[in-house]
């Protein structure tokens, strides 16, 4: 099924460019989560989601800003 798969890093970085990485949040709150636990780790990633939308940044530099 996934013999004919072409991979086109160029779209895919323009896809997830579209959403300005909140795509990837929850991912985002289950790596942090066994570090600072699932609600704190939660609340700063709902935050800097929240940010990233407000101010027209990434979630990346959202993350790294410390929200």
């Amino acid at each position: 099924m996934l013999g004919s798969l072409i991979v086109d890093p160029g779209r895919m970085a323009k896809n997830l460019a579209m959403t300005q990485g909140l795509i990837v949040g929850e991912a985002v709150i289950m790596g942090l989560a066994p570090h600072a636990g699932r609600n704190e780790a939660h609340d700063f990633v709902y935050d800097a989601c929240r940010l990233a939308i407000e101010t027209g940044q990434s979630l990346h530099d959202r993350v790294l800003a410390g929200r």
